[in-house]
């Protein structure tokens, strides 16, 4: 079934150093440091401070619990009403 099947042999080289940002299309390179204000803090602690929903890494933490605490509570209506 695999006879005269031949491949080429892949002679790409990879130029791109350990570490180094990934160039995506469009010319952009996309860095961890460009997004995050301390590397060390979760993605979506980032995202609130990127998008100027909080001013500091305390008060992104007491929204997300805020929105995980308005979750629970529309969970428990849903549940509640509908069984």
């Amino acid at each position: 079934m695999s006879e005269g099947v031949e491949f080429e042999e892949d002679k790409r080289t990879y130029t791109r150093q350990p570490g180094a940002p990934v160039s995506f299309s469009g010319g952009n390179n996309f860095t961890e440091k460009q997004y995050s204000p301390n590397g060390s803090e979760p993605k979506m602690v980032q995202w609130l401070l990127r998008h100027g929903y909080a001013k500091t890494p305390t008060s992104a933490n007491v929204i997300l619990l805020i929105v995980v605490a308005i979750n629970i509570a529309i969970a428990y209506f849903v549940i509640t009403s509908f069984l």
